[in-house]
């Protein structure tokens, strides 16, 4: 069996080594808990950025259509101005019942 003084010592150097253990946890503990925050941070930023580039891209779309729409108008402006020359009369088969408004109206074009 071992004196008291060398039992006390002992007890006094586990004490300080289970201290210093607490000690060490503690801090890792803390630098987990950075970790995570850090971690979240990062997560919300790229969170963030996701949306924005959703957000882009919505905006492209929606570019895009207008873009697609201000072009069919202009091709349908075109196509309305072209297609405002002189009416055409079809040639029908029937142009002893032709009215005679119809060839008062149009005589250049009359069958």
């Amino acid at each position: 069996r071992l004196p008291r003084s060398l039992r006390s010592l002992a007890m006094t150097i586990y004490i300080s080594t289970t201290t210093m253990y607490i000690s060490a946890m503690t801090i890792y503990i803390s630098t987990m808990t950075m970790y995570v925050s850090a971690m979240t941070m990062y997560v919300s930023a790229m969170t963030m950025y996701v949306s924005a580039m959703t957000l882009e891209l919505s905006t492209m779309i929606f570019a895009k259509q207008l873009w697609n729409e201000a072009y069919l108008s202009i091709v349908l402006l075109i196509l309305a101005q072209v297609s405002r020359k002189d009416t055409v009369r079809l040639n029908t088969g029937f142009s002893a019942v032709e009215s005679e408004v119809s060839t008062q109206k149009y005589p250049s074009l009359s069958n």
